[in-house]
């Protein structure tokens, strides 16, 4: 079969490295951040989830001690367990936009930490982290001597202000950063992620990404590079659009009592479903089955969240518009009852 395929045909047969295919590591090199690395400090991995967990599993030792930020992605817990990690909550209050205190942060610390994750911008409240709370955050790791992971993700879809890397201005190498093309592309079913560390640490995910996955398929490393070859105007038009649905949410929760926060990042807005007398699981359940309305509920984010529903700004207009309606008229059916 071979001689009748074609030259692009086979190149798609070929095992590519385990971290990554020469080009899209070569072309994010320079573009990561203002994160100065080698082409050996990128590993292309099965989306930015893949590229956490295989971190995760480079850096824990059994019961070693990680902070994770309250609310978060459930991911991080469940990589922690299958890592034997031991996850403990900072509070990232609803009251402060859902942005941590380093100064409480630093309080938890025990001789068993290890690890530091933060997420910025954030899944699910939408927060970005300022440069000076960064800035701050990595100080507690360095007197402490921790790893900071830095989850980027959402790097890209930036509502106001600015995006900065830890790794930009930390560079003792403790600081190991993740990205997907997933958001700031649309390319999630293609799966493709990176993860950018120091060389020993970058080592060891190859090594970590061998045994689990071997590769990201070639066809998917393929997508990734058309992706950066091509125009950045839809990236703008994209992030624009949820800007402006952003403020069509933040107008009409504030107009129903429920607005929590003014998010800056990502695509989600937290809303406060308090006044419904439920917890957030409770009335996601009983949202769908009474208005036919679908929201992530805050529980399953963290303790911080559990008054709040996620919603998603991947929706469109109309749909935020009929769906955050509707949730509003339920709130005052229950708060009636």
């Amino acid at each position: 079969m071979h001689p009748a395929r074609g030259r692009r045909t086979k190149l798609l047969d070929t095992i590519p490295h385990c971290g990554g295919g020469g080009r899209v590591r070569t072309q994010r090199r320079g573009q990561v951040n203002n994160i100065k690395v080698g082409v050996n400090n990128i590993n292309c991995t099965v989306g930015g989830v893949g590229g956490i967990a295989a971190a995760v599993a480079a850096l824990l030792e059994p019961k070693d001690e990680v902070l994770v930020p309250d609310p978060a992605w459930p991911n991080y817990r469940l990589m922690l367990a299958w890592a034997h990690g031991v996850l403990v909550p900072y509070e990232c209050a609803p009251e402060n936009e859902f942005l941590p205190d380093a100064r409480q942060v630093e309080r938890l610390i025990t001789p068993r930490t290890k690890l530091m994750i933060v997420n910025s911008p954030c899944n699910p409240t939408g927060a970005v982290y300022t440069r000076r709370l960064l800035e701050q955050l990595v100080d507690v790791a360095v007197r402490h001597n921790l790893y900071l992971l830095s989850d980027e993700c959402y790097d890209e879809v930036i509502l106001d202000g600015e995006h900065v890397s830890p790794a930009s201005f930390c560079t003792d190498g403790r600081v190991i950063s993740a990205y997907t093309f997933s958001k700031t592309y649309a390319m999630t079913g293609w799966r493709v992620g990176y993860v950018v560390a120091n060389d020993k640490i970058s080592d060891s995910i190859t090594k970590i990404l061998e045994s689990n996955s071997s590769c990201l398929p070639t066809v998917c490393q393929k997508a990734a590079e058309a992706a950066l070859d091509g125009p950045r105007e839809p990236i703008r038009e994209m992030v624009n659009a949820y800007r402006e649905r952003r403020d069509l949410c933040v107008g009409l929760l504030e107009e129903g009592g429920m607005l929590i926060s003014h998010p800056q990042g990502a695509f989600y807005i937290m809303a406060d479903v308090g006044k419904s007398g439920m917890d957030s699981r409770e009335f996601a359940f009983d949202l769908v089955k009474t208005k036919q309305v679908a929201v992530a509920p805050g529980t399953a984010f963290g303790n911080s969240a559990r008054r709040a529903v996620r919603i998603s700004l991947a929706s469109s207009p109309e749909d935020l518009s009929v769906g955050i309606g509707r949730m509003i008229d339920r709130i005052e059916e229950l708060a009636e009852k």
